[in-house]
């Protein structure tokens, strides 16, 4: 059933390595993904004798060869440039980011005893944290120039975030970047961090041989499945009391509820900002493919419903398929309907063409 879920939930992986899993002391890669429900689930695990990118490119390919779908569209990971490398060979395509916990882990270890008082350094990482979410361009020049004018004096930590993470990686965990990718709210590790805890504590040993831990290994994926299963029946059958009726009713019992909920917090904020795109941004559309403030604001206008069609199909799949893009074959299909649309559109005048076009968009 991982491989099923993998093909129905295929957009983002997050990857990490945990050690002290076994007696050889290989370290364990272990590969997640998210369902709909905001649920994490193991898709593979590779023992390696060594953290080299041979040894990676080796687990990418593998992972690769079982794909019948199209590749993933954003991998999260650490700052491991020997995975990094080989996630680049494989899926050269793909969009990867870095965790952002883990940069901020970093950045306290290297940069905190640089400074002589708690104060400066709290207000140095809360400078820092505004240059991580700056949400445009702009914004991001304007707080990296001043974290550099108020803190020259502290040119070891300036020239740390520089060099080695905003030079040549900004585009992997800033904000101003990364809201611009389909991410679905993951910009960190943690989803593989607590896998690999939930795995050591079923383990209670480091001294078992690989047989031993794939046993272990399978009983936790059997877990998680049916933790998956129980989320998707609630989503499927549970009402919500709290949606307005004409702007949510195409949505309900058809999307997932960790989806369903994060819309009207949305709606919320419209009557705030209306239907001006500039002045939010419209994230929540780009990262999640979830309706935006100004979005909900057009329907309400209108009197309509937030259509089904402009929510990302991710949160509609609320039941594991065998795949969800290579064609499995069926006795139900919808050929001759779809004969009898072409023949009806191509039998009109080119400016109802036009229209019927603009419509099915």
């Amino acid at each position: 059933m991982a491989i099923e879920l993998f093909k129905t939930f295929p957009h983002v992986l997050i990857m990490d390595c945990t050690y002290k899993t076994n007696r050889y002391k290989y370290p364990l890669l272990e590969i997640v993904s998210v369902t709909s429900t905001k649920l994490t689930f193991s898709i593979a695990f590779a023992f390696m004798d060594h953290e080299y990118e041979d040894n990676y490119t080796w687990a990418m390919e593998k992972l690769k060869s079982r794909m019948t779908h199209k590749y993933p569209g954003v991998i999260v990971t650490d700052r491991e440039l020997e995975l990094m490398n080989a996630i680049q060979k494989v899926f050269s395509t793909t969009s990867t980011l870095l965790c952002r916990w883990h940069i901020s882990k970093n950045v306290l270890a290297k940069c905190k005893k640089l400074f002589d008082r708690k104060e400066t350094w709290e207000k140095f990482m809360l400078s820092w944290n505004l240059v991580i979410f700056a949400s445009t361009k702009d914004e991001y020049e304007r707080h990296l120039y001043e974290l550099t004018l108020e803190y020259h004096a502290y040119k070891g930590a300036l020239n740390y975030v520089r060099k080695t993470w905003l030079n040549d990686y900004k585009k992997k965990f800033v904000a101003a970047w990364t809201n611009r990718i389909m991410h679905f709210g993951n910009v960190t590790t943690n989803r593989a961090e607590s896998a690999h805890a939930k795995l050591k504590r079923h383990l209670e040993s480091s001294q078992g041989d690989l047989e031993s831990s794939w046993t272990i290994i399978n009983s936790l994926i059997e877990l998680q499945h049916v933790e998956i299963k129980g989320s998707f029946e609630k989503s499927l059958t549970l009402v919500q009391h709290n949606f307005k009726p004409t702007i949510f009713r195409e949505l309900r019992g058809v999307i997932s509820k960790s989806a369903l909920n994060m819309v009207p917090m949305q709606s919320q904020l419209t009557h705030k900002i209306g239907i001006d795109k500039v002045l939010y941004g419209c994230v929540i559309r780009s990262t999640y493919g979830l309706s935006c403030a100004c979005e909900i604001a057009e329907f309400m206008v209108h009197g309509r419903p937030i259509p089904l069609s402009i929510v990302h199909l991710h949160w509609t799949r609320l039941q594991v398929v065998q795949s969800a893009y290579d064609g499995v074959s069926s006795q139900v299909t919808i050929k001759l309907e779809m004969e009898s649309i072409y023949k009806m559109f191509y039998s009109k005048p080119e400016p109802v063409k036009l229209v019927l076009k603009q419509k099915l968009r």
